[in-house]
């Protein structure tokens, strides 16, 4: 299976802020929307680490190879898992992929 290079990068959404709760960490969302603001999004261990490394400002690559390293996983699964992670954060508008300039 061919696994294409990832070359996005994020920045922090304005639609969530994030509250830390003794161990957890919570994304709570902002806004005028009554069904988003019902909901809450906690972060385990792992979308926590992806969380920081994509505020740093890395790319899905260097996410991807810090996950496999930091969680002792292979390639193809901590690029599985990085890609939902980071699409799941993007549909609640907690990141935004980054404008590239080129």
């Amino acid at each position: 299976m061919k696994v294409e290079s990832m070359a996005n990068r994020y920045v922090k959404g304005n639609s969530v802020v994030e509250r830390k709760v003794r161990e957890s960490r919570i994304l709570v969302p902002l806004g005028n929307d009554s069904a988003r603001l019902d909901s809450l999004y906690t972060l385990n261990p792992m979308a926590s680490f992806v969380w920081d490394q994509a505020q740093l400002g890395l790319s899905d690559d260097e996410i991807v190879s810090r996950v496999a390293d930091d969680y002792d996983v292979d390639q193809d699964t901590a690029r599985r898992d990085t890609q939902d992670l980071l699409a799941q954060l993007v549909s609640i508008r907690a990141l935004r992929r980054a404008q590239t300039q080129g």
